[in-house]
């Protein structure tokens, strides 16, 4: 796979991301080990500190349309920060095909858990309460995605979208934009937790910029879509990458 080739899927990375505000993460791991031939716990590593400064850009441009949830951000990324440190401890025990098994049963219980999410569009920039969730709840949501981060190199947001849609009562939009600011914290935390990992710089730096690229693209188009083809999208772009991780493992196997 050309170097082009892998910038271009870079970039559609980065319209996952803005389009859904989860995904970008599950489907960047697959991409940078199976096509750009990186070892996983190196591509666990750039992973994290791409998706960790392009969640924060999503705060910044959901801060401006007033549409983030700042107490789910609180309590579910706060109790994330606790469980990515352990998940990160963990990745260095598993091998190469339990964590591909384990990223492709994420991959289906994202693309299920996404089409559970509520049919509720709303635009508008008032942040609704809160539902009254028990707390423990949240924090073992908060704890789990966390843990999935650093040990998968995840940010965890395909799976906060629909749990902030049950949990929180918000509207889809509103939790793919606050999924990125939990998405944010738990990935940087991730990354300090890898600090041991070497990585290539040059490579990661034009990586982010493409990622960044598409963040950008899929923000001007994103309010065009509806919430029916956005969950389409994600499920094709899910299963592609399933597809290929699966190939790929085959095709060394056998």
């Amino acid at each position: 796979m050309t170097l082009v080739s892998v910038l271009l899927l870079s970039l559609l990375l980065g319209m996952t991301l803005g389009l859904v505000g989860g995904g970008g993460a599950v489907l960047g791991i697959p991409l940078l080990v199976y096509l750009a031939d990186m070892p996983p716990e190196q591509a666990i590593k750039v992973n994290l500190l791409v998706i960790a400064i392009a969640s924060l850009l999503g705060i910044w441009w959901g801060r401006k349309r007033g549409i983030l949830h700042h107490r789910a951000i609180f309590l579910i990324g706060g109790m994330g920060a606790l469980g990515a440190p352990l998940g990160a401890s963990t990745t260095h025990h598993l091998s190469e095909t339990t964590l591909m098994v384990a990223m492709i049963t994420l991959m289906g219980l994202a693309t299920f858990s996404i089409w559970r999410t509520r049919e509720t569009e709303s635009e508008s920039s008032h942040v609704p309460p809160v539902h009254r969730c028990q707390w423990r709840r949240c924090a073992l949501v908060g704890f789990t995605v966390g843990f999935l981060t650093g040990l998968l190199g995840v940010g965890g947001g395909v799976l906060l979208v629909p749990a902030m849609t049950i949990l929180t009562k918000m509207p889809f939009r509103m939790a793919s934009q606050t999924s990125m600011a939990i998405t944010a914290i738990n990935a940087s935390v991730g990354f300090l937790s890898h600090l041991a990992t070497p990585i290539e710089l040059s490579f990661t730096a034009i990586y982010l910029l493409m990622v960044v690229a598409g963040m950008l693209a899929a923000q001007s188009f994103r309010h065009l879509m509806t919430l029916r083809s956005l969950k389409l999208y994600f499920s094709s772009m899910m299963t592609a990458a399933a597809l290929l991780m699966l190939f790929h493992h085959w095709h060394h196997t056998y």
